[in-house]
């Protein structure tokens, strides 16, 4: 089994892997939360009724904010 890095304290502008495997970075750090902007893009659908048509795109999620002395898996890549 491939073990993982020690958890460290997060650093503004650093990526880290978040509780859902996926990498984020932080782009925001201050006393009381971290903000986590998704390095990923997942696909979305947009439907027009009015002229029945389907499009896909890729879209990015929206941040996640935790707490700031949270200690999280640094991402290398």
């Amino acid at each position: 089994m491939k073990r993982l890095p020690k958890r460290q304290p997060l650093k503004e502008g650093e990526a880290y892997i978040y509780s859902d495997g996926k990498l984020y970075r932080v782009g925001l750090l201050n006393a009381c939360r971290a903000r986590l902007d998704p390095l990923w893009r997942k696909r979305r659908a947009i439907v027009s009724r009015l002229h029945d048509t389907r499009a896909e795109i890729l879209s990015t999620p929206p941040s996640v904010n935790i707490s700031a002395g949270a200690l999280l898996i640094p991402a290398k890549y």
